[in-house]
C-alpha cells in the first residue's frame, strides 16, 4: 500500500473508533483488512487502532 493510501487509513480506523460504542479486538476489526497492509504497515496501524481506542474508552 503507498503511504497516502495508508494515511488515508489511519483516518478511516480514527473515525471508525470515534464512532464505535463497544470496543472490538483489533483481531475482530482487522479481520479480512489485514491483506490491505505490507506486514510494517498493518504492525503501525493496529498499534494506532490501540492507541486510538484507549484514548476513547479510557473514560
Amino acid at each position: 500500500m503507498e503511504e497516502k493510501d495508508f494515511q488515508e487509513e489511519l483516518e478511516r480506523i480514527r473515525l471508525d473508533v470515534e464512532s464505535f460504542a463497544r470496543p472490538p479486538s483489533a483481531c475482530e476489526y482487522f479481520h479480512g483488512r489485514e491483506k490491505l497492509f505490507e506486514a510494517e504497515q498493518l504492525k503501525k496501524a493496529v498499534s494506532f487502532f490501540l492507541e486510538s481506542l484507549q484514548k476513547r474508552f479510557e473514560d
